[in-house]
């Protein structure tokens, strides 16, 4: 979990505002250490990253293993694992008839932005404002 979901984690990269993503990253060596960073070596020596990773971190629904050849770090895997996880909560998402938040049972003052699936830009409607009290009845003295 705090591999993705913390500042110092090693997939921070990967982190998801849609859902919350849990994961390892890792390096596979592709030659015995030199002392030289591993962006420096030819490409084809350099170490492979992986990516492991499932969501939502509970009652997980997708996992998915990203293997970057040659990129030096696992970092690198964590950004296609969490494209491939947030299109697929997305599409689940859509076929469930929702997309994003549900909305709150509650009357707004104000405007009031509704968007539908098939519309590309939400459209501004006025919420209905309460009927202010007739002054001078017996209920204000």
């Amino acid at each position: 979990f705090e591999v993705v979901n913390r500042p110092w984690g090693t997939a921070v990269r990967t982190h998801s505002s849609l859902v919350e993503i849990s994961g390892k990253t890792g390096t596979s060596q592709v030659k015995a250490t030199v002392k030289m960073a591993c962006e420096k070596l030819p490409v084809e020596d350099r170490h492979h990253g992986w990516f492991v990773g499932y969501a939502p971190r509970e009652n997980p629904e997708i996992a998915v293993a990203v293997i970057a050849e040659h990129s030096c770090h696992g970092s690198v895997a964590g950004p296609v694992a969490k494209a491939v996880i947030e299109a697929y909560i997305k599409k689940k998402n859509a076929e469930a008839g929702f997309y994003g938040p549900q909305p709150l049972d509650v009357v707004l003052q104000g405007p009031v932005l509704h968007r539908s699936l098939s519309e590309s830009k939400p459209k501004q409607e006025q919420a209905p404002v309460p009927p202010k009290p007739v002054l001078g009845t017996q209920e204000d003295e």
